[in-house]
């Protein structure tokens, strides 16, 4: 690498930097060069934002799978109905 490119990945580094400061990121020694605020979980981060902007509690798609499930209990669903709903056996339910 010449000495031109070396400074444009520098001012690059600082703009990655900022950016990822302005999403309540920080810049780790071991980001890679193209930056995005996704993870690779789409739900999971949208959850976040909303939990993040509304001071609600924060909640993962795998939780509201467990409280669909409680809910459903509660109101007296079947075990049954319930399991195929989630792919589960009612062993796995009634053992939750």
């Amino acid at each position: 690498m010449d000495g031109t490119l070396i400074k444009e990945l520098q001012i690059y580094k600082k703009w990655c930097k900022k950016t990822k400061l302005s999403f309540g990121l920080r810049f780790k020694k071991e980001d890679h060069i193209f930056i995005s605020y996704q993870t690779g979980k789409p739900i999971t981060d949208a959850l976040r934002r909303v939990t993040d902007t509304t001071g609600i509690k924060p909640i993962t798609p795998h939780g509201l799978r467990h409280t669909h499930t409680t809910l459903l209990i509660s109101k007296g669903g079947s075990v049954k109905v319930i399991a195929e709903r989630l792919g589960n056996t009612p062993q796995m339910i009634l053992d939750i």
